[in-house]
């Protein structure tokens, strides 16, 4: 293991990154998430790197910025009518819209780095390597009383005619949700007959008088 400023984490040579790709190294600081764009001279190492496809990536770009980075999933943000045929590069792609963007950065780093819930990568990247791109949803109320209608306007954003392999849901709210109030989100999540380990959740409670949100991506068969 080293220990790397987090400034410096850019500038380490290949051999030295090619030995993190390889898990023969584990470098601290690293960031968690991360949004590239074609125009950044460098690229800072990631777990889960973003690219915006409405950007211009090509595939030799993506392969570059795969290569430097280093990502364990690289994901590209659909914010436009912009699509990207380059599946063999990246994990996979989400749909969205402009300001939604740092809602599911924000997502990924809240599920996923837990230290107190033990998620295997390996689930992940089966989830989220979808043949089809998945979809970002979310709702939001002033009052968390009201957290069961927020799940419902979720629920009714997901088309009928769908088959949902896995999600991501992120709940947060100025108070700890009840047991009654989650429940409401569990049995209808249940109901979806999804593989347990195919769905990845997380409640927060943020500083936000009478606050009540929930984001949801799905991914599709």
């Amino acid at each position: 293991m080293i220990d790397v400023p987090n400034q410096l984490i850019a500038q380490l040579p290949n051999a030295v990154i090619e030995r993190y790709r390889n898990n023969e190294l584990w470098i601290k600081n690293i960031l968690f998430t991360k949004l590239y764009t074609p125009q950044m001279s460098e690229y800072e190492l990631s777990d889960f790197g973003f690219f915006l496809t409405s950007d211009n990536w090509d595939e030799k770009a993506l392969i570059d910025l795969k290569f430097k980075a280093a990502p364990e999933f690289l994901l590209g943000l659909q914010t436009t009518d912009q699509n990207i045929d380059a599946f063999d590069v990246m994990d996979g792609v989400i749909i969205c819209k402009p300001d939604e963007v740092q809602k599911i950065i924000n997502m990924f780093k809240d599920i996923f780095c837990n230290e107190t819930v033990g998620i295997d990568f390996r689930d992940i990247r089966e989830a989220i390597n979808f043949a089809k791109p998945a979809k970002f949803i979310q709702a939001s109320a002033l009052k968390v009383s009201e957290s069961d209608k927020v799940f419902s306007q979720i629920i009714d954003q997901i088309p009928e005619d769908v088959t949902i392999n896995a999600i991501m849901f992120q709940a947060e709210s100025n108070r700890q949700l009840t047991l009654d109030e989650l429940r409401i989100a569990s049995d209808t999540i249940d109901k979806m007959d999804i593989d347990d380990k195919y769905v990845f959740y997380n409640a927060e409670v943020v500083d936000k008088p009478e606050h009540c949100w929930m984001g949801m991506v799905y991914m599709i068969g």
